[in-house]
């Protein structure tokens, strides 16, 4: 097994790059995100500044996300959140979001490539699709909070779930954008999230709803000047950012953008 910074020390350097530093001024060893920054595209957005932690992808990964580039049906999920009993503005309901994201980093996340000068901005077919999943310069990035600009596109048409899927399961992915997106159903006042499954499963989706509507609760609390909203938000915020699968990952490497140690992946985590 290797640690995260040996699978990214391992990636090929751009063209025209040193492949090794001279002991003598290497310095301190580079954890995985200081190795791998200055190595993403030059022409993305944001710049390298609005990035919290930059790691290698998983094998899975890039092939859930490269598919999905050509066909981004078979790796979407979808949650309806029913917010007709919750008596709750647009402003209340995008800053409630805007606090989810902000806390959550699965949400922050994005996918990118590394030594190219710019992302693709398609995939043609699944040949295309199969030179991105073998490609080792693959990597996710964490956003910083601050960068994030959370939209929410309102349907006032739509009152069926299963319309709302129709309109929206061919719309396409791309590189250095977040995996996901948020529709508000205007007529049955639905909240509508399309997640891609590569960043979220269905138990973290779970833990999503669970989390938006304590910040939400807590939101509205703050707002209608009950006590004890200070904490009640504090507590929401912190739930909400708490790692709800990747607890491995956190025990393994640190929770500095996950790139503070260097210990092994545990034997089964490999097999």
């Amino acid at each position: 097994p290797q640690s995260l910074i040996e699978i990214a020390s391992g990636f090929k350097v751009a063209e025209g790059e040193a492949d090794e530093v001279p002991a003598e001024v290497a310095g301190p060893a580079l954890t995985v995100t200081e190795a791998l920054l200055p190595r993403m595209p030059a022409g993305n957005q944001p710049d390298l500044a609005g990035y919290e932690a930059v790691f290698p992808t998983t094998m899975l990964q890039r092939e859930m996300f490269a598919i999905s580039m050509v066909d981004p049906k078979p790796w979407l999920l979808y949650q309806f959140l029913d917010l007709s009993h919750v008596s709750c503005t647009a402003s209340q309901l995008h800053e409630a979001i805007s606090l989810l994201v902000s806390a959550k980093r699965n949400l922050r996340t994005v996918f990118s490539l590394v030594n190219v000068q710019n992302n693709p901005t398609a995939v043609e077919d699944v040949d295309n699709a199969f030179d991105l999943i073998k490609n080792g310069g693959f990597v996710q990035a964490i956003l910083k909070p601050d960068v994030i600009r959370v939209a929410i596109s309102q349907e006032d048409d739509i009152e069926e779930p299963e319309m709302f899927w129709r309109k929206d399961v061919n719309k396409a992915w791309s590189f250095a954008r977040p995996l996901w997106r948020v529709a508000f159903l205007s007529k049955p006042r639905l909240l509508a999230w399309t997640l891609h499954h590569a960043v979220v499963d269905e138990w973290i989706g779970r833990n999503i709803s669970r989390d938006l509507h304590a910040v939400l609760t807590a939101v509205l609390q703050r707002d209608s000047c009950q006590q004890g909203w200070p904490r009640a938000l504090t507590d929401a915020c912190e739930d909400a950012s708490k790692p709800s699968i990747e607890q491995w990952v956190i025990a393994h490497y640190g929770t500095l953008g996950l790139d503070g140690s260097p210990t092994p992946v545990i034997q089964d985590r490999m097999r």
